[in-house]
């Protein structure tokens, strides 16, 4: 909206849809410079407030999802394009194995596990473990005899991605990055090593960040992948907030 959320301008007014009184010339003239809301009546703030999410897509029709992007595999059964993931699993299981597998053949096009893949450019987030990552890579290029990915990249994070003063994540610069590179897939590894001081069984946090991944994920245009841990006891679910 052109005056802020909630708040509806002239520009958003067709005032052949409003009823006899709110036409009145004098009070549409009155409104400039205030909220319109104060000089209609509430049957044609009410719609003009629907035709609003009607434009902006927040209201649909069945015959409006013809209109959407389907749902296309990054690979193929096990990662969608456009959608946030957490891949969860205790010390030792392969976590970030398993996401390099995944981002590297992203990356350079190869089927993983024989499933089709989408290339794309890859950014990997890490904070941790950047020197590990050297053997990682060499026994990927061995293993699948494949020369290293031109196009999957790696941001070492030297600060702290949680903003603590207002208790949210801070992904400016990775949205400034993946963007540039034209990452359509973007992975953080881990929640714990890049997100410190964000209580993963605070709900309030765990909203915060996914609702950023979430920004970050449409901003792209493509896949945000947290790499997380499980329970200490009980490792058949994400430790901390189920949010």
């Amino acid at each position: 909206m052109a005056a802020g959320a909630g708040v509806l301008t002239l520009e958003d007014i067709h005032v052949d849809t409003l009823c006899g009184t709110c036409r009145v010339t004098e009070m549409l003239v009155d409104a400039l410079g205030a909220p319109v809301h104060e000089s209609l009546c509430a049957g044609c703030w009410t719609e003009r407030q629907v035709q609003r999410m009607k434009s902006d897509g927040v209201l649909l029709t069945l015959d409006d999802l013809d209109g959407l992007p389907r749902i296309e595999p990054l690979i193929m059964g096990y990662l969608s394009q456009r959608e946030t993931v957490v891949l969860a699993g205790k010390h030792g299981s392969m976590k970030s194995f398993l996401v390099l597998d995944w981002g590297m053949s992203v990356a350079c096009g190869r089927r993983w596990q024989g499933n089709d893949v989408t290339q794309s450019p890859v950014l990997y987030v890490v904070k941790e473990g950047v020197n590990g990552l050297r053997d990682r890579r060499d026994a990927w290029t061995t293993a699948w005899n494949q020369p290293r990915p031109a196009d999957f990249h790696i941001m070492r994070a030297k600060a702290n991605l949680w903003d603590a003063g207002n208790r949210r994540p801070a992904f400016q610069e990775v949205e400034t990055l993946a963007k540039y590179l034209g990452a359509k897939m973007v992975i953080f590894d881990t929640l714990s090593s890049l997100f410190g001081g964000a209580r993963d069984s605070d709900g309030e946090d765990m909203s915060a960040l996914t609702s950023a991944l979430d920004d970050l994920r449409e901003a792209i245009d493509g896949t945000v992948v947290l790499v997380h841990h499980t329970g200490w006891g009980n490792d058949g679910r994400v430790r901390g907030s189920t949010v």
